[in-house]
């Protein structure tokens, strides 16, 4: 096949991508090869038509010898599919050409055919001695090519909401692998991924335009493959476009991850040719992706560089906020703010960090802000739903969730988000019917969520047997390439008592494969910490301390090649469960206090230990607000390790031992409606929650009397 490409530069090349420049540099030769390619109508055209248009000054005879020599020079070096002739008079081209100008000009009216239009048809070429139709001919196909154009251009469809609600951005972000924090979502949504760059180098106008669509379609639309296409056809028309092989990625994502770390390695190759702030832009949001600790740095060269672009304190505030500062992120949030006042991202930004920094009434103070700036918007209202839904008014976080579908054109809402909330209220009923309606009815995407969650359901409600079969289910439908579908079935294994399996099972899942623990970074150091900080805690359980207390040591080491600022606190949780096993409670204390990375958005197995602890050594108002800030954390991810029920049963006895009745009250009936139809090995802790539930409410009608 040989390539003629004409729009925007004249280049020859062969299917190899070699360049022909002994046809190419023969200007009169080339022009013929060009208009057999072009003219219309497409086909043969006639010997006499090539002779007054390319020797209009000789006569008949040397015209004709003069066009077979042409004829002949371009057969041989272009081969004969190329150039066919039809009896003395005929001659067109050849099946072999593919020439960019023809496929514009027959093409589809898509992103693909117009990227193909990279500037004017034969830009500065000029042939001597050619008839004045020549260049009228030239005039005539530029002046088509170009209105052709500018109609693709405006016929493209206008950015509408699409009407399939799986392609809108979801209102209530859920991690499925419990590997993931739930606040992964927050941060996620922070670093940047979907704000426009203020600066934007493409390589043409149109490249500028194919790109500019493809960041609307992402943003206002949600709808990845849509926007892929314009990116791919933004670096079509600019090839050395390093935000369109960005945000490719980024398009790619949720679809194939594989594609999508081929764009963003192209991103990287890309980078020397972006402006100094693009290149910053995208080493930042790639090293983020990646949880490599690099982003930090420069992120924060990029904030130093920029001090005036918003977007630059928007990701360096994303990458404090990941990394666990969350006092700075919050101050680059506010200077965002202070730069663009009507940010829906700095505002986001700000409720993230409040959240994190366990500051919930101000960061619903701020969302109400956003709500009541823009009443019409539902992220904000979303935002809203969110906050409300961790402050445990679950009626409120449910009605905001459901303006904030309504204000989302084409949404019918969240069934799993909705049986999400029914698990954070105690209603298992409600939800079990729910998920089992979804996994026999749902997709496969949402039956593996459903099912994610049923588990969690069941494990809240003690029936573990019930749990582990689920589980079971759950992990044969998980094709996830690193086994986090096991996770399920490792943690039930935990809470059943049989901790042996459970360790293996998790130890599998942090098995290092091609990446050894001493070599991991960023994302697999992540995981493998994860994963072994949870081996650790069921070797804690079957009192293999020296097991715990190396793997300590391992995740310290691994922890520091990670981003997330959460895994370096595991190995605190891990040597204050240690120091339990020995016996040392103030050491214990000690070690557990600095293990938190947040008490509502953290790691909640750390809450339930941490609490257990301050009870057991008098602080039990303290204990109680670990307790209770535990549950301000979704149902799964950080907080997947821990049950809810667990933890309302701490704060019962908390609120109990601090002379708080109605509250500890509250907390031990909620704990006997969750376990009312609980495995047998919760019977002795139902008994107990019943008989101080029954001696307060004693105690509460003496105090009437």
């Amino acid at each position: 096949m040989i390539h003629l490409r004409t729009l925007g530069a004249v280049e020859l090349t062969d299917g190899a991508g070699n360049s022909l420049d002994t046809v190419a540099t023969q200007s009169k030769r080339f022009a013929i090869l060009v208009y057999l390619a072009l003219a219309l109508p497409r086909g043969w055209h006639r010997r006499d038509s090539l002779l007054a248009l390319f020797w209009p000054e000789l006569d008949q005879a040397r015209a004709r010898h003069a066009l077979r020599q042409a004829l002949h020079f371009l057969r041989k070096c272009l081969g004969d599919d190329v150039i066919r002739t039809r009896g003395s008079e005929d001659v067109a081209a050849g099946p072999a050409l593919c020439c960019d100008a023809a496929q514009f000009e027959d093409g589809d009216a898509t992103p693909s055919t117009l990227a193909l239009y990279r500037g004017e048809l034969l830009p500065g070429f000029f042939i001597r001695d050619a008839a004045p139709e020549w260049d009228h001919w030239m005039d005539e196909r530029r002046a088509t090519l170009r209105a052709r154009a500018e109609r693709l251009t405006s016929a493209m469809p206008p950015i509408e909401p699409h009407t399939d609600p799986s392609l809108l951005p979801d209102p209530r972000p859920r991690w499925r692998y419990a590997g993931l924090a739930a606040a992964a979502a927050l941060a996620a949504a922070l670093a940047g991924i979907w704000v426009v760059p203020r600066r934007v180098q493409a390589r043409s106008t149109l490249a500028d335009s194919l790109y500019s669509r493809g960041l609307a379609t992402l943003q206002v639309q949600g709808d990845n493959r849509a926007a892929l296409s314009w990116f791919e056809a933004a670096l079509e028309a600019s090839p050395t476009f390093p935000l369109a092989a960005y945000y490719a990625g980024v398009s790619a994502d949720p679809i194939d991850g594989v594609a999508a770390q081929k764009w963003f390695a192209r991103a990287q190759q890309l980078m020397p040719q972006a402006t100094e702030h693009d290149r910053l832009v995208i080493e930042t949001a790639v090293a983020f992706r990646g949880d490599a600790p690099h982003a930090l740095v420069t992120a924060e060269s990029l904030a130093t560089r920029y001090p005036a672009d918003p977007l630059a304190r928007h990701f360096l505030g994303a990458t404090l906020l990941w990394s666990g500062d969350f006092g700075g992120a919050l101050r680059e949030f506010r200077a965002e703010l202070t730069q663009t006042p009507s940010s829906h991202e700095a505002r986001d930004g700000i409720i993230g960090a409040l959240q994190f920094l366990d500051s919930l009434p101000a960061a619903e103070r701020v969302a109400r802000e956003e709500v009541r700036m823009n009443p019409q918007s539902g992220a904000a209202w979303g935002s809203l739903s969110l906050v409300q839904e961790a402050e445990g008014h679950v009626a409120d976080a449910r009605t905001s969730g459901r303006r904030a579908a309504d204000l989302i054109p084409g949404h019918r809402g969240d069934p799993l988000g909705t049986a999400d909330l029914a698990i954070r209220e105690g209603d298992f009923t409600s939800a079990d019917r729910m998920l089992r309606d979804a996994v026999s009815y749902g997709t496969k995407a949402g039956r593996e969520q459903a099912l994610w969650l049923l588990v969690i359901s069941l494990r809240n409600q003690g029936r573990l047997q019930e749990a582990l079969r689920y589980a079971r289910v759950y992990r044969e439908a998980n094709e996830d390439p690193l086994g986090l579908g096991a996770i399920a079935v490792a943690q039930v294994l935990f809470e059943l008592g049989r901790v042996d399996e459970a360790r293996a099972l998790f130890d599998s899942i942090a098995a290092p494969g091609a990446v050894s623990r001493t070599q991991a970074s960023g994302v697999d150091a992540r995981v493998q910490s994860w994963a072994l900080a949870h081996a650790a805690e069921a070797g804690a359980a079957a009192g293999d301390t020296a097991r715990v207390k190396a793997y300590a040591d391992t995740i310290d080491l691994m922890s520091k090649r990670s981003l997330y600022g959460r895994d370096r606190h595991l190995p605190a949780h891990l040597r204050g469960l240690v120091w339990l096993a020995r016996g040392n409670s103030d050491s214990a204390l000690a070690a557990l206090r600095s293990a938190v990375f947040s008490l509502t958005i953290g790691y909640t197995r750390t809450n339930l230990e941490l609490g257990r602890v301050l009870l057991g050594t008098g602080h039990a108002r303290e204990a109680a607000s670990v307790a209770t800030a535990g549950l301000a954390e979704a149902v799964d991810g950080s907080a997947y390790y821990a049950t809810r029920t667990e933890l309302h049963e701490l704060a019962a006895h908390a609120f109990d031992a601090a002379g708080q009745a109605d509250s500890a009250a509250a907390q031990y009936a909620t704990v006997i409606r969750a376990w009312s139809q609980s495995d047998p090995m919760f019977a002795p802790r139902v008994a107990v929650a019943r008989e101080r539930l029954t001696a307060l409410n004693v105690r509460e009608h003496r105090a009437l009397d």
